[in-house]
């Protein structure tokens, strides 16, 4: 519980999915790869809730996995040296930044 008495939010796996933009069932494979970073808990009914640290843990193995273009194993390897450092996360925005960019400069060149 947080501080103000209310229940942290829980988030699931198809809020997750808009959240990081990993489709579910991604998400749900990451989940075997990369248990011992990505553990959901779990309702009564059996459906997965994530907590605010594991859609984190979402978006670090997005990054390694589809920007780094790390391998399952690379990625763990990743995840043990721990969190990114500011610089790190930083050379990641930028990375993304220049994605997004080309990849609206090549809708507008399609479209005249």
């Amino acid at each position: 519980m947080s501080g103000d008495g209310k229940r942290p939010k829980e988030f699931s796996i198809n809020e997750v999915s808009q959240m990081t933009g990993v489709p579910s069932h991604t998400i749900r494979f990451w989940e075997r790869d990369f248990g011992a970073y990505l553990h959901p808990s779990r309702t009564s009914g059996g459906q997965r809730r994530y907590s605010s640290s594991d859609v984190d843990v979402v978006e670090q193995i997005k990054h390694f996995r589809y920007y780094k273009k790390h391998t399952v194993k690379g990625t763990l390897e990743e995840l043990n040296r721990g969190p990114l450092s500011n610089k790190e996360i930083e050379n990641a925005v930028d990375e993304m930044a220049r994605i997004i960019l080309r990849k609206v400069m090549e809708k507008i060149a399609q479209s005249r």
